[in-house]
């Protein structure tokens, strides 16, 4: 009975690409297509990179294809969905994306049939859905980077317009259809393709007041926004495809035994050219390489191991072999054997029988090493998934075990008593210095008894005030009248120590200044001082700002928070974490050498405080964590060893703290250890590269041997318990 032949789909958005392969059914309509196995949505951002995530959508979409049809994807027809600014307006394909699609079918030994740009694809998908001439809409390639836009009208493509993207996506599609030179209003139908997750550009775009926009409106009214999914896009290709498909497919020889790379075995197809890119349907790019099956023989190897016996003694004539041959490259002395003859037969020396024994025996010797001892590790490189959470931890202390449902680890606290001292400079500046000090008289000129208190204000023509030291009198002024009756005033005067009323040279006045007295004017009561007044002096001096001591204190907290927290863990057991978030300080004690503003250059602080912490045990913390990333693992991968942990304190509560956890770790996808050592046990490296590069999302791959070996003795251990697999993150 003959297979149905394979073909495989590859979808190129504007930075998207996803693989799939599929097969025609005998049933009609839209289920006469089987879809077998997709990859997954790779990105990429420039050519070189799309080769890249060609390569790894179509690794993992062969992976997933049964093992009864992988042979039948060798030479698959392959079919191109391309972005519709990839073609011009006469639907040729630009040379740049042309030579690009002969890379990808050369790098996917396949066959070219053709490739399907975007627009054409919607067309033919609405076609079987409604009339095509009718079809109106914007269709919308959305990309991380750039949008590109291409209405429909009438069934006709408008034109293509590429637009770099910003912050708004909405902005975006209104500056793309403002640069089309169309007078009326777009279709209100906006279609968006070229990314799995479209959700938030489709709000983006529902919530946009299309019918506000200047200097027109670009829609008559809100339009509808809907997305044309993967599952459309390879549907309507894998149709399309039919019409780059030969007329008869012819079916392949029912002998399944006969070899694959036999150039009359494989199937003849005509060679049609499809036009635009110069491809030639059904006809191989590059050659194909032998499959890894061909390549090692495996696929050959019996599963029911009917002849294990002939087998082992293969493997072993080869193993001597090759230790044969290594010996034999090794030169020593040269033997000559003597013989002698008695009754007409040849006797060997018996010396001679016995080197020959040991030799055969350091042979058997050898190779049982070269067979059992030899050990390797494959150290494959994948592309992990990443997957993370948050929740909330609570590190109580008195709780003897892990609780994962509650999210509860349990904690021991720590503590540590330390008595520290630091010192600054200050920063503060005060002026200092002696006030002036002298005598004045006061004169009083009115007829009246005055008394001035203790610190009367004097104010000489300056603006400068000085105090009386003590309370004087004066008495009133003396009136008298002369010869021509005119009256005659003559001023009683005392006399007063003074001194200034603030620091400074400045209050040093000469004699002969005038003051007022309090409130009074001169022609009331004045003061004079016969003698200059003397001894004010002044000077800036360092003293001790508020904020001196603030700063000193969170200096000195802040270190021997810092300091404690290795003090803490000197406390620790084997296994043990302290939390550093968990840190309180509990101040004792302080001490400053000098209050705030007092004179001085230099500022000390002692204090003593009492540090505690809680501390976990980091084996629960890993059950915890791993207890929860299981539970969100998909089927398919494994977690990682490697795992991500950080805390953020949220709040104390009795006996414990409460943080929010959040961690992560890599997936890597699940790989038969045992089958895999099954496969390349006594294989050479060159034999297993194809086999190793086509597991699950494998990049790449190191196989390290020990110990070393010469090139010719070099191959993997014979016994599969000495492999060892590894995964790593690739770059």
């Amino acid at each position: 009975m003959s297979q149905k032949k394979i073909f495989l789909a590859v979808a190129i958005s504007i930075d998207r690409v996803r693989v799939v392969f599929w097969t025609y059914s005998n049933r009609q309509g839209p289920e006469s297509i089987d879809f077998l196995a997709k990859g997954g949505e790779e990105v990429y951002l420039d050519q070189e990179e799309l080769l890249s995530a060609v390569e790894a959508s179509y690794k993992e979409a062969w992976s997933l294809l049964p093992e009864d049809k992988r042979h039948l994807s060798d030479r698959a027809p392959v079919v191109f969905a391309v972005p519709q600014y990839w073609v011009d307006e006469s639907d040729q394909i630009n040379k740049e994306f042309s030579g690009l699609l002969k890379k990808i079918i050369n790098r996917l030994q396949g066959q070219s049939l053709g490739f399907v740009p975007e627009g054409e694809l919607l067309l033919a998908y609405f076609k079987n859905q409604e009339d095509d001439s009718l079809v109106n809409l914007v269709a919308i390639s959305v990309g991380e980077e750039k949008l590109v836009v291409f209405p429909i009208i009438r069934g006709q493509i408008l034109g293509v317009e590429v637009v770099e993207r910003s912050e708004s996506v909405a902005l975006d599609l209104e500056e793309g259809l403002a640069r089309f030179d169309f007078n009326q209003p777009f279709p209100p139908r906006i279609l968006l393709l070229g990314q799995e997750d479209l959700d938030t550009v489709r709000g983006d775009f529902l919530a946009y007041p299309w019918v506000e926009t200047e200097p027109k409106p670009l829609f008559a009214h809100l339009p509808k926004v809907d997305t044309f999914s993967y599952q459309k896009t390879f549907a309507t290709l894998a149709n399309q495809a039919r019409g780059f498909l030969p007329e008869k497919e012819p079916e392949e020889p029912p002998d399944q035994d006969k070899d694959k790379t036999d150039p009359s075995s494989e199937e003849s197809i005509s060679q049609e050219e499809t036009g635009a890119l110069g491809f030639v349907k059904n006809q191989d790019i590059a050659s194909l390489e032998k499959s890894f099956e061909e390549k090692d023989d495996l696929a050959s190897l019996p599963d029911d191991q009917e002849e294990p016996e002939k087998e082992n003694q293969l493997e072993k004539l080869a193993i001597f072999s090759k230790v044969k041959n290594f010996f034999a490259r090794i030169k020593g002395p040269k033997f000559k054997i003597s013989s002698r003859e008695t009754r007409g037969d040849r006797v060997w020396p018996k010396g001679l029988l016995f080197v020959l024994l040991g030799v055969v025996f350091l042979f058997g010797a050898l190779g049982a090493i070269w067979w059992y001892f030899p050990k390797a590790e494959i150290v494959l490189s994948v592309a992990p998934k990443y997957s993370q959470d948050e929740t909330s931890l609570l590190v109580a202390v008195g709780e003897s075990e892990v609780k994962v449902e509650e999210k509860i680890i349990p904690a021991r606290q720590v503590e540590v008593v330390i008595e520290k001292a630091s010192s600054v400079r200050t920063t503060g500046e005060k002026l200092v210095g002696d006030k002036a000090t002298g005598e004045v008289i006061i004169y009083n000129r009115t007829t009246i008894e005055k008394t001035f208190e203790k610190d009367t204000p004097l104010v000489s023509d300056e603006g400068l005030e000085f105090l009386t030291e003590e309370e004087v009198t004066v008495d009133p002024a003396e009136v008298d009248v002369d010869e021509d009756y005119n009256q005659i005033t003559t001023p009683s005067k005392k006399a007063i120590a003074i001194r200034a009323g603030d620091i400074g040279q400045d209050y040093n006045l000469s004699a002969g200044e005038e003051f007022e007295v309090a409130s009074f004017i001169k022609e009331n009561f004045v003061a004079k001082n016969e003698e200059a007044f003397s001894g004010g002096s002044s000077q800036e001096v360092k003293v001790v700002a508020e904020e001196d001591q603030e700063n000193l204190k969170d200096q000195l907290l802040s270190l021997i928070e810092s300091q404690g927290e290795e003090k803490l863990a000197e406390q620790l057991s084997s296994g043990e974490k302290l939390i550093g978030q968990s840190l309180s300080v509990d101040l004792k004690k302080e001490d400053f050498s000098h209050a705030p503003d007092e004179e001085t250059e230099q500022l000390s602080l002692t204090v003593e405080v009492t540090l505690t912490g809680l501390v976990y045990q980091e084996e629960d913390l890993n059950r915890l964590t791993e207890e929860l990333l299981k539970q969100q693992t998909p089927s398919g991968f494994v977690l990682g060893t490697e795992k991500k942990v950080d805390f953020k304190f949220i709040e104390e509560q009795d006996g414990g703290a409460l943080f929010d956890l959040s961690f992560g770790a890599n997936l890597y996808p699940e790989i038969d250890e045992d089958e895999v050592k099954k496969k390349v046990a006594g294989k050479r490296l060159n034999t297993i590269k194809d086999y190793l590069s086509l597991l699950p999302s494998v990049d790449s791959f190191e196989v390290r041997f020990s110990p070393p070996m010469p090139d010719f003795l070099l191959t993997l251990p014979h016994r599969a318990d000495n492999i060892t697999i590894t995964m790593e993150a690739g770059e």
